[in-house]
């Protein structure tokens, strides 16, 4: 039980280290399209602005090609201020992707690693342990009078759990202890439970 729970824990930093690393491919890819745009958006701003100053440094000699050279300048204006805009735009888009990508990255690796960190709390184990002993009912007696969610053969439950046969936190307080102090954790339990260990060189069953 221990080498699965072991292996179920391997395979979840596997599987968030895997998320976060597409995550990041996915941003990273995106961060290069945008770079690629302002480049294009960078270059066609550096071309308008040498037409522009072409169109200033001409010498017009009638009204008329006075008249079409500012039409020219101010349509150059308006076409260098939208590209401005969307120079601007763009820059504060892949500012944004930047953050978006190591905000992504950091809780990806975050994540796995305190997925692979944290220890189990034993709570499949336990379950395991009750639905074996008892079928989970805090009111079970078996044949020999054992009682209770895990079994108490000592008559000790009753003593701590007056209502014991309706009081499960208690029941599960008194459980916890009981593990800690014989095998210190659920999964030892239930590997203690599935070896069958005799008694006095008897097999008895399964047992805790």
């Amino acid at each position: 039980m221990r080498k699965l729970i072991i292996v179920l824990l391997a395979l979840t930093f596997i599987m968030f280290v895997a998320l976060g690393v597409n995550t990041v491919r996915q941003g990273k890819q995106q961060l290069q399209f945008n770079e690629l745009e302002l480049k294009s958006k960078e270059t066609q701003l550096i071309e308008l602005n040498t037409r522009y100053d072409e169109v200033i440094q001409l010498k017009t000699n009638t009204e008329k090609e006075k008249e079409e050279q500012l039409k020219k300048i101010q349509e150059l204006e308006q076409e260098r201020k939208r590209l401005e805009g969307e120079l601007q735009a763009k820059l504060q888009r892949q500012e944004a992707e930047k953050q978006r990508v190591a905000t992504a990255a950091k809780a990806a690796t975050g994540t796995a690693i305190a997925s692979a960190a944290t220890p189990s709390n034993g709570s499949a184990a336990r379950a395991f342990i009750f639905q074996k002993e008892s079928g989970n009912r805090l009111d079970a007696v078996n044949q020999i009078g054992c009682y209770g969610l895990g079994q108490d053969c000592n008559n000790s439950l009753a003593s701590v759990c007056p209502n014991w046969r309706t009081d499960r936190p208690c029941q599960e307080s008194f459980w916890e202890s009981y593990m800690l102090r014989r095998y210190g954790s659920w999964e030892r339990a239930v590997a203690h439970w599935q070896a069958r260990v005799p008694i006095n060189g008897r097999d008895v069953g399964h047992w805790w």
